[in-house]
């Protein structure tokens, strides 16, 4: 896979090299042969000769004009290139320099949920990029899908409120073909990981939820006895447990089963400086997949239609 910069059609600039050239051999060559010329803008122009001067040969003749055709062809390259240059930015996006494509995944077996794509913000970004309406394009099939807005904070069970999604410097994006699996696009944070335990994210959560030890428990004398503090020791993070021996006493099933859970690592977390993690899901609810498995070109445009990234395979 390459990623490539939009090619821009320019018929002007070659317009321009055939009249500058051919204007110019024109008039070297019209009138006398021994009588100097001068042309508009100085093309090809000389200085009078004088009387004493001896005329040129016309092998010399032949070298000064190959002279003055070179450096017209070049400098006419140049203002070629600044036009093209020109002409590119005017469809590149203000934040195409601070977005990086990582990698694509193509879908499996026509499955849209096992599609998606990871762009990077650049840790030097100036600002927060807003990333809401803006659009991914096959070029090759033609098919366009929209960016819509996520959840900050998740919690499931619930109405969620909606807001546009701006990307922090250094945040990771997973855009994904298909539906989420609990119906929202989110940002992660410590405790998304428990999202894992009944629900198939890809690529998968990252499990960082603070550990079942660590949830807190009742102070002396109301505190656990050793064989329940034990089991909790053993428990696996970003966990919910519906099950327990029958062996640990009322206090101690009650708290592992009501207390370690997603909404109790929210509130025991969300103060803290490091809870909002730096990645983010978003699903653009395709039940197709979006991309060819081979042969195409993909564009991502902002909101005002201009190019951020591009990639073909």
């Amino acid at each position: 896979m390459a990623d490539k910069k939009p090619q821009q059609a320019f018929p002007l600039a070659g317009l321009i090299v055939a009249i500058v050239i051919i204007g110019g051999l024109a008039n070297k060559f019209s009138g006398d042969s021994d009588t100097a010329t001068s042309t508009p803008s100085g093309l090809f122009s000389r200085n009078k000769a004088s009387k004493e001067e001896k005329p040129k040969t016309e092998e010399e003749q032949r070298k000064e004009i190959a002279k003055e055709v070179k450096k017209v062809t070049k400098e006419t390259k140049e203002t070629k290139e600044d036009v093209e240059n020109y002409l590119e930015n005017l469809d590149t996006s203000p934040y195409a320099e601070h977005i990086r494509w990582n990698s694509i995944y193509r879908a499996r077996n026509d499955d849209p949920n096992s599609e998606y794509i990871i762009l990077t913000v650049d840790k030097n970004a100036p600002s927060a990029i807003p990333i809401t309406g803006w659009t991914i394009q096959s070029t090759v099939n033609k098919v366009v899908a929209t960016v819509g807005q996520a959840v900050k904070l998740p919690f499931l069970g619930e109405v969620n409120p909606q807001e546009n999604i701006l990307l922090a410097p250094g945040n990771i994006v997973i855009i994904n073909t298909g539906k989420s699996p609990n119906n929202l696009s989110f940002q992660t944070n410590t405790c998304t990981g428990f999202f894992e335990q009944h629900q198939d994210f890809r690529p998968s959560l990252k499990k960082e939820c603070t550990l079942p030890e660590d949830f807190p428990q009742p102070e002396p004398p109301n505190h656990f006895n050793d064989t329940c503090v034990d089991y909790i020791d053993r428990l696996k993070r970003c966990t919910v447990f519906t099950s327990v021996p029958d062996s640990l006493s009322a206090e101690c099933k009650k708290f592992i089963k009501e207390e370690i859970n997603y909404s109790e690592c929210v509130a025991l977390n969300k103060d803290k400086s490091d809870f909002y993690k730096n990645h983010w899901y978003v699903y653009l609810n395709r039940s197709q997949p979006l991309y060819k498995q081979k042969r195409e070109h993909i564009e991502i445009r902002d909101q005002n239609g201009k190019l951020v990234a591009e990639k073909t395979y």
